[in-house]
């Protein structure tokens, strides 16, 4: 199957998805960038799909994987933003045509539909991209969803090493890429043997990972992101189909994870956060009680003051009397 994925036409573009691997529905993103100083400086950080990476295990494992054979290798999350790599940063070839921003959207392109293709599987992808070189992506997954994938890249093929090499200086000629010729002789050669070999090594890499659990979810980002989720829909029905939508897993998944760090069932941990904010209404506000239960999410005014005095131990309006004459 390797075999035949490599021999995928030059001109190989992918499938031009709309959308990005991995996005969470209704979801922006925090922020871009992974939170650390370096992978030397840190054992454990955090990115902004709420994962804890065990930077220094990782990066010497990748370090391993490139001195062994020559080929560069990359941990990306869920939405393809790159966490970690061995060599750092994007050089040679590759780093001089993503100069051009025309170049470095297909170049976006295809990581994503090779990502794509192995998250279909779940399991390793080999594939060329828009340039003809070989590449490879496998996804890291648990049983309910993608946490990011490792890939590695960029390969000439042995076999048609000539053909391919003939093919990138017709592309990217050096009056519009200047020192293309000198990167083009640098992109590493390797038989196609030795290009399954990389691809199933790359494999037990990603389950080598995440069976050590150096990707995982993080706790704090967890309750911090169900949080705002919580409070920016409190006047609205919260459903568990909502939240697995929104953390993009199953509901068994969502079920351990709250458990785990909650303490509470999940909709115990809602309709606590509820009555959080019931209570701020009624310190903060003359809102009527019924109007408070209609902002806090509750439909049913019976409901939210049999709720509000197992909660607190008292009514609505005796804790309001009691807020208030702390105040005067």
């Amino acid at each position: 199957m390797i075999s035949e994925m490599i021999r995928v036409p030059h001109h190989f573009f992918c499938l031009r998805k709309k959308h990005i691997i991995g996005r969470r529905p209704g979801i922006e993103r925090i922020v871009q960038n992974i939170v650390i100083l370096s992978a030397y400086e840190q054992n454990v950080c955090y990115n902004a799909d709420m994962l804890r990476l065990s930077t220094v295990n990782i990066f010497n494992i990748f370090k391993s994987f490139y001195t062994l054979n020559h080929v560069r290798i990359v941990l990306v999350d869920a939405d393809l933003v790159r966490l970690l790599s061995y060599p750092e940063g994007q050089g040679g070839f590759c780093g001089l045509i993503r100069q051009d921003p025309a170049v470095n959207e297909k170049c976006l392109h295809c990581d994503r539909d090779g990502c794509e293709m192995s998250a279909r599987r779940g399991d390793l992808a080999v594939y060329r991209c828009h340039a003809g070189l070989v590449e490879a992506a496998v996804p890291i997954m648990d049983p309910n969803g993608i946490l990011g994938y490792i890939m590695f890249g960029q390969l000439i093929p042995h076999e048609d090493a000539r053909e391919v090499k003939e093919g990138l200086i017709a592309a990217f000629p050096e009056e519009r890429f200047p020192g293309i010729r000198s990167r083009i002789e640098d992109i590493e050669i390797k038989t196609r043997e030795e290009i399954e070999a990389a691809a199933v090594v790359l494999r037990a890499l990603a389950t080598y990972v995440l069976s050590n659990r150096w990707v995982t979810p993080d706790k704090a980002d967890f309750i911090r992101h169900l949080d705002r989720y919580v409070i920016s829909h409190i006047r609205e029905p919260i459903l568990v189909e909502d939240l697995c939508a929104e953390f993009a897993i199953g509901k068994t998944r969502l079920y351990e994870v709250a458990g785990e760090y909650l303490g509470r069932t999940l909709m115990e941990y809602v309709r606590h956060a509820r009555i959080e904010y019931a209570k701020t209404l009624l310190e903060r506000t003359s809102l009527s009680i019924s109007a408070v239960a209609e902002n806090t999410g509750f439909s049913d005014y019976n409901r939210f003051s049999r709720i509000f005095r197992k909660e607190e131990g008292m009514s609505a309006g005796a804790y309001r009397r009691m807020m208030r004459e702390r105040t005067s």
